[in-house]
């Protein structure tokens, strides 16, 4: 969002050019046919690393863009597998590769100079939420946390609803307007139906090779549940699948599990990653639970 809100401020782009997508087969496809049937000059990459599922999806799509005469730029701060590459080679700018130190929209705001007050506190607020960090005051955590709840929120909605109410923030942002009333009101309404998800999901976990996973819908903040499970656990590594998305956010305290998510399909930060899950597991049953906890041992096991 806040990588959209300032590409926006700064060079004027409106709303429906701006499309928002994670490693999900689902998203990802809905953004490729946007780009295959649009006719865009530019095309900016943002926060999203080239996982090894996608690659050869993401040459496809980069290739037909290059022969539109489009220019290509990609900005990411995720660690990137060696073959992913090939796709950085097809940019016209490709800024990635793991950053500890800055997350995507400071890089961005650092690029293309975007130096004004307004600009300077996105960048703080975003840095705390992306690294996991303390807030630098109790207004830009109530802040962050807003828009943390609002997000989840969107990722309940079906695509179209979803674009369109992401779309909206993104604007607000690039407008300077962080404080909005309807943010905050869907964010209060999500927070309690979260608190309830929660509880459920926590009722019965699992565990495999030192990891600890819990299952649930995607009406819930999965940084509060993946939080208190590992309160409740004590592992160095949980897990939270969602259902309803069928993808596994991924958290670990010491260890680096990007490369776990990597083996599955997914990607991201050496303590914050996921990954999609196949359609081949029914994960609404024990019987395909146990099926895709097997999967995970596995790959698990080859890392060990």
């Amino acid at each position: 969002l806040a990588s959209a809100a300032l590409l926006a401020r700064k060079f004027g782009v409106c709303n429906e050019s701006i499309y928002f997508a994670d490693y999900s087969y689902q998203l990802l496809s809905f953004v490729f046919e946007m780009l295959r049937n649009g006719n865009c000059k530019a095309v900016f990459v943002t926060d999203l690393s080239v996982n090894e599922s996608r690659g050869n999806a993401w040459l496809k799509v980069l290739s037909l863009l290059r022969r539109k005469g489009a220019k290509i730029f990609w900005i990411d701060h995720h660690p990137w597998p060696e073959n992913a590459k090939a796709v950085a080679n097809l940019c016209d700018m490709a800024e990635y590769g793991e950053n500890k130190k800055y997350c995507t929209t400071e890089i961005i705001a650092k690029l293309f100079k975007l130096k004004d007050p307004y600009a300077s506190r996105l960048e703080r607020i975003v840095h705390a939420s992306d690294f996991a960090l303390k807030p630098a005051s109790m207004a830009e955590s109530k802040i962050q946390r807003s828009y943390d709840l609002a997000i989840a929120y969107a990722n309940t909605l079906p695509i179209a609803k979803q674009q369109k109410l992401l779309r909206n923030m993104a604007r607000l942002i690039s407008e300077g307007k962080l404080e909005n009333k309807r943010i905050s009101m869907l964010a209060q309404r999500f927070e309690r139906q979260s608190e309830k998800e929660v509880a459920k999901a926590l009722e019965k976990n699992y565990e495999i090779e030192g990891i600890a996973v819990a299952f649930s819908g995607n009406k819930v903040l999965q940084d509060d549940l993946l939080a208190k499970l590992f309160d409740k656990s004590h592992k160095d590594i949980v897990m939270l699948v969602n259902l309803d998305k069928r993808k596994a956010s991924i958290r670990s305290k010491t260890k680096d599990i990007s490369k776990l998510a990597a083996l599955l399909g997914g990607g991201g930060h050496p303590h914050a990653a996921g990954f999609p899950i196949k359609n081949a597991y029914d994960l609404k049953t024990e019987k395909g639970r146990q099926s895709f906890l097997k999967l995970l041992a596995k790959k698990a096991k080859m890392l060990n």
